[in-house]
C-alpha cells in the first residue's frame, strides 16, 4: 500500500462521474450540514479497506463534519441518515460564506474592475449586484447578487457575503478558489473566482433577464437586448464615495459609470492597451 493507494491497489483519485454523482445527490454541498465545499467520504467500508469507489456507499461531507466522524464524535450511522435526507435538498439550497474583509474590496467582471462601486448592476430598476459598506467599524463590506442561467431561471445568489446555490442544477464545484455553476455538461452559466486579495473575479456569465442577456467570456464583457450587442472591456471604475452605479440597464437605455452622491471615476486598468466602453446608448426599440 502506497499513500495514493490502499491495500487493495484503489486509487485515491475518485472518477469524475462518482464525484459528480456524489455531488448531485447531496444538492451540491454537505450531506448533514450544506456547506458548498466538501469532500467525498468512504462511509462504510472506509477508503482503507474499500476495493471500489462505490458512490452508494459514500457521502459528500464538508471539512468539519468529516472531522467530527474520523474522531470518533459522530457515527457512521449519522451520516448514512444524512445521505438519505441531505440538508440541501430538505432546505433547497447549498451555501457558504466568501472571504470579505472590512477593507475595500474590488470586483473584477471579464477584465473591467470596479472599487469602491455600491451598486453593480441595475436592470429596469432591480438591483441585481451590490458591494455595501460595512455596517460597523470593524464589519466586513456586504455582497450581494441575484444571478440567473440563460433562460431567465435563478440559479445563484449571494446575501450579505454568504453565496447559496440550487440544489437542481446539472453540477456545482468548488475546488481551488473557484465555484462553477453548469446548467448542462457544456454550458457554464457562472464561474466565480475567490482571490488571494480577497477580491472576487466574475470569469464567466451568461445571464438573461427582464430582456437582457449578459456574457462574461475571455475577459469581455457583453450584453445584448433584441438583437443589438455591447461590449466592455479593460477598464476600471471607482467611486471617491458612496452611491455610483457601475451598470444601469433601464428602458432600452444603458449607461455606465453613473454618479451617486459622489463621482465614478472611469480609467483604463492598469497593463491594459485595449479598452472600450458604452455609455448613455439607446437600444432601438420594436
Amino acid at each position: 500500500m502506497s499513500d495514493s493507494t490502499n491495500k487493495h491497489g484503489l486509487p485515491r483519485s475518485i472518477p469524475p462521474e462518482v464525484k459528480q454523482q456524489l455531488r448531485q445527490e447531496a444538492g451540491f454541498g454537505c450531506v448533514k450540514c450544506g456547506i458548498g465545499i466538501a469532500h467525498y467520504e468512504h462511509i462504510d467500508p472506509e477508503f482503507k479497506d474499500a476495493k471500489t469507489h462505490d458512490p452508494e456507499k459514500m457521502a459528500y461531507l464538508c471539512a468539519r463534519c468529516h472531522g467530527n466522524v474520523t474522531r470518533g464524535f459522530w457515527s457512521k450511522d449519522m451520516v448514512w441518515e444524512a445521505k438519505a435526507q441531505p440538508f440541501c435538498i430538505k432546505n433547497g439550497h447549498c451555501h457558504e460564506a466568501f472571504d470579505i474583509g472590512s477593507t475595500q474590496i474590488s470586483l473584477i467582471i471579464g477584465n473591467t474592475e470596479l472599487v469602491g462601486v455600491d451598486h453593480i448592476l441595475l436592470v429596469n430598476g432591480k438591483r441585481l449586484l451590490s458591494i455595501l459598506p460595512p455596517e460597523t467599524e470593524s464589519g466586513p463590506y456586504r455582497i450581494s447578487g441575484l444571478f440567473y442561467d440563460s433562460r431567465g431561471s435563478l440559479v445563484f445568489t449571494i446575501e450579505e457575503n454568504e453565496w447559496k446555490g440550487r440544489p437542481d442544477l446539472w453540477d456545482i464545484t468548488c475546488e481551488g478558489g473557484l465555484i462553477v455553476i453548469k446548467t448542462d455538461p457544456k454550458n457554464i452559466a457562472l464561474q466565480i473566482r475567490c482571490n488571494q486579495n480577497r477580491s472576487l473575479t466574475i470569469e464567466k456569465l451568461d445571464m438573461f433577464f427582464d430582456g437582457v442577456r449578459w456574457c462574461v467570456s475571455d475577459g469581455i464583457l457583453t450584453f445584448e437586448y433584441r438583437g443589438y450587442r455591447e461590449t466592455i472591456s479593460g477598464y476600471r471604475l471607482s467611486t471617491d464615495g458612496r452611491n455610483g452605479t457601475a451598470f444601469i440597464f433601464d428602458n432600452g437605455i444603458v449607461e455606465m459609470g453613473k454618479a451617486g452622491e459622489n463621482s465614478v471615476n472611469l480609467g483604463p486598468r492598469p497593463g491594459q492597451d485595449n479598452i472600450s466602453i458604452i455609455s448613455n446608448t439607446r437600444f432601438p426599440h420594436g
